[in-house]
């Protein structure tokens, strides 16, 4: 087996990294299509181009025989504190700085539904405020292995060098995991804070429902395509053991 190199992106890798991270979650294309204007594919290769351009987060690919085979996106927290108070320049400037609209907009008549389904994120939010209490961290994203090569030590490669930087700056790392990826980050010293089930198929059902009741076009399939699908979402974080 060639050797993995892992090194960071260019401008030009915006393809590779977007074919990894397509191919790795693409038994939920058709789910997340339904609900969103943008097609799955269009939305995804605009976010990573965004990602990439703006250089806010950090990105580090695993090549093994000069093909992107992995990748993981990560940024790092400053700690925060509420009786911190920006100088009246930097406000300004803060308040100017409009954040680019999201790529992820759900289609107007399922905007209620994606509310609905949002509810679950925001709970995900405050266990994760609550466990980091304002202290700095780095927050994992993204880590995407492509399918033909999971289980091959290419997610763990990539995790260590985020590891290594994190236990460098004496910081914790926070993360959500998939029900697939728990075992990996688990053996790396990942605990976790808390497990949210994603029930597909019952936001199938409403997806067609709602779309029927607004006469707009809908995959007559979905319901069929993930009864009985449930994701798994686990918020984790690790510390550093001194």
């Amino acid at each position: 087996m060639a050797p993995i190199n892992i090194r960071p992106p260019t401008i030009d890798d915006q393809d590779a990294i977007f074919r990894v991270h397509y191919a790795a979650l693409e038994a939920f294309h058709d789910f997340y299509g339904a609900f969103l204007k943008l097609n799955p594919q269009e939305a995804m290769r605009m976010a990573i181009k965004r990602a990439l351009e703006s250089r806010e987060d950090t990105f580090l690919l695993a090549e093994q025989d000069d093909t992107v085979v992995g990748f993981v996106r990560y940024s790092v927290v400053k700690p925060s504190s509420p009786e911190v108070v920006k100088p009246e320049a930097e406000a300004k400037e803060t308040q100017s700085a409009a954040p680019a609209p999201s790529l992820f907009q759900p289609k107007e008549h399922l905007k209620d539904l994606w509310a609905r389904f949002g509810t679950r994120q925001d709970e995900m939010d405050a266990c994760k405020d609550k466990a980091l209490n304002g202290e700095g961290h780095i927050y994992i994203q993204h880590l995407m292995v492509h399918p033909d090569h999971q289980r091959k030590g290419v997610g763990r490669q990539l995790l260590q060098r985020v590891i290594d930087q994190a236990d460098a700056n004496g910081v914790p790392t926070y993360l959500v995991s998939s029900a697939e990826a728990h075992r990996l980050y688990a053996s790396m010293g990942f605990s976790d804070l808390g497990t949210w089930p994603i029930d597909n198929g019952y936001w199938a059902r409403e997806i067609v429902r709602e779309s029927r009741d607004a006469g707009a076009e809908v995959d007559e399939d979905l319901v069929r395509k993930f009864d009985g699908v449930k994701e798994v979402e686990e918020c984790m974080i690790r510390r550093r053991v001194e």
